[in-house]
């Protein structure tokens, strides 16, 4: 869940950052606030990334010597919380009312089909008396709706173009993906609010396109005269109407008057923006990768993780399958690691005593004359599934080795 977040909340921020501070096409603005609203809902938590390394680089040691307290049992357990039935849950209630949207939209548009008239023997375009301003439904034979008030304005060609150039970019499409999402994560406010700046940019994008078609102080006259004209709008959810007494609409009329063009720097900074937003969500999503070999363990066999920090250098991780009482080896560097697990059984608490297991290690350092030299040779005592710390400090010359060791027995 960690993992989810952290690289949904870097997505979002870049797209909010980009949309707010850079002067570019809206319907560029529009694209890069649907991939950060479209990543959360992509299960990242569920993403397993397999990493198998057998050669760890360590740092050489030239001398050793070993602390008398060598072993640091931590025999501490955590509680972690399971929050994805929860999250499932408020998912499911949340695509509950899409499905309902989708029928309540479908009747309504069946009700205006018996209330309207086509505009001029256009079935694609059709007036009715029980709407306000104009929209656009259907998904594959669109149908522009239009207040029959405005057949006698001069208004009327803006309309159609706008609703022309809001079916060219399939944005009633769009407008489903953004109304699903907004649905099935309602108890998310960042989502809610990218959702919301996306529909802004599909009437801003669209604003933008008819200026270039129709001019700009044509189709500012008449969009400053529509928002005036319109009252209340019809409560539908798929579509994108805006309210009259939003802040919103001035804030369209202002933007007519500002050049969102895609000049060489803006390219650049857009690119750069891109490749660090792209590596940070890399590097989260491999800080947290995990290795699953849950599917290759076996009935007496005993899955061993390591982890392994040599002075400041790279802490490294393994996994090893071993058969209990087996000894396993591991070659690093210079470095020879023997390693060797084996339960504990009590007879007279088998059954409410924790299993314990007993973990041989040894490790040896082999010299430029071949000739190996014993390090170390502790024995670590653990619970199962709990981790254990060994510590071998050294003198001030040289750097200290720390080895964190899991042993989990398999029955």
């Amino acid at each position: 869940m960690i993992q989810y977040v952290l690289i949904n909340l870097i997505l979002s921020c870049c797209a909010l950052s980009i949309n707010h501070l850079m002067h570019i096409p809206h319907r560029i603005r529009f694209y890069i606030l649907m991939v950060a609203v479209t990543a959360w809902v992509i299960p990242f938590s569920f993403i397993t990334i397999e990493l198998t390394q057998q050669i760890i680089p360590v740092l050489p040691i030239q001398s050793l010597q070993i602390d008398e307290q060598q072993l640091a049992i931590n025999t501490s357990s955590k509680l972690v919380w399971d929050v994805t039935p929860i999250f499932c849950v408020m998912a499911l209630m949340g695509l509950i009312k899409f499905i309902y949207d989708l029928y309540i939209t479908s009747k309504l548009v069946q009700r205006l089909k018996t209330q309207s008239k086509p505009y001029k023997n256009q079935h694609n375009i059709r007036l009715s008396q029980t709407i306000n301003g104009a929209f656009v439904s259907g998904y594959f034979k669109p149908i522009i709706w239009i207040d029959e008030q405005l057949e006698q304005t001069e208004t009327l060609r803006t309309v159609m173009a706008h609703e022309r150039q809001h079916i060219r970019a399939n944005d009633q499409f769009w407008l489903l993906i953004i109304t699903f999402i907004q649905r099935l994560l309602w108890f998310n406010p960042i989502t809610y609010l990218i959702c919301q700046k996306a529909r802004y940019s599909i009437e801003l994008s669209c604003d933008e396109a008819c200026k270039l078609k129709l001019g700009l102080r044509h189709y500012q006259t008449h969009l400053a005269q529509l928002i005036l004209l319109h009252k209340a709008p019809n409560p539908i959810t798929l579509n994108n109407q805006v309210s009259p007494k939003s802040n919103f609409n001035i804030y369209r009329i202002k933007q007519l008057n500002q050049e969102n063009t895609m000049y060489i720097k803006q390219k650049i900074k857009l690119a750069a923006l891109s490749v660090i937003t792209s590596f940070m969500c890399v590097y989260s999503l491999l800080s947290y990768a995990t290795t699953d070999t849950s599917a290759d363990l076996k009935s007496g066999q005993v899955l061993s993780e390591l982890n392994i920090t040599i002075g400041e250098a790279k802490t490294e991780n393994i996994s090893l399958i071993i058969n209990e009482g087996e000894t396993a080896e591991i070659k690093f560097d210079s470095y020879h690691l023997h390693i060797k697990p084996k339960r504990i059984f009590d007879e007279e608490n088998a059954v409410d005593a924790p299993i314990l297991l007993i973990t041989e290690l040894t490790i040896k350092q082999t010299s430029n004359d071949q000739t190996q030299t014993v390090l170390a040779n502790p024995v670590l005592m653990l619970e199962n599934n709990k981790w254990g710390e060994l510590k071998i400090t050294q003198d001030k010359s040289t750097e200290n080795i720390a080895l964190k060791l899991r042993t989990t027995v398999i029955d």
